[in-house]
């Protein structure tokens, strides 16, 4: 109960911190020595893999100069907190599957499936966003 209890403190505290940051809706990253102009609507979620933030998109991935925590605070509610180190795009879920031990897999809506970790505690947040029938 205690989890559950921190995660609904940490969904209040990052749903103020979204109202006061200016929406993202674009990013500049670099690449070969420019700056390629991502739409943040093209992003199916964002991962943190070996300490850099990516972004995924259909076509490609691209290594972020931000934390994940600094993109939760300015994209809005369509993205999906769905563990410590994924924020996923709630339209680009396309399955949800157990693991086991409680803990799920989201499978996203790419040719390649990728698969992103659901934690434990943020499933009964996931359940409320895509309500859970039969």
């Amino acid at each position: 109960m205690r989890l559950e209890r921190l995660a609904q403190a940490l969904d209040r505290v990052r749903q103020h911190a979204r109202s006061d940051a200016p929406k993202l809706d674009r990013l500049a990253v670099r690449r070969k020595g420019a700056l390629v102009v991502v739409d943040v609507g093209q992003v199916l979620y964002f991962e943190v893999k070996d300490e850099l933030v990516w972004a995924i998109t259909r076509d490609d991935r691209y290594a972020l100069d931000m934390s994940l925590t600094e993109i939760e605070s300015r994209v809005g509610p369509e993205f999906f907190r769905s563990h410590r180190s994924v924020l996923v795009r709630v339209s680009a879920i396309a399955a949800i599957e157990p693991t086991g031990a409680g803990a799920s897999d989201i499978v996203i809506d790419h040719p390649e499936a990728p698969r992103v970790s659901l934690a434990r505690e943020r499933t009964k947040a996931l359940k409320e966003i895509i309500p859970v029938l039969g």
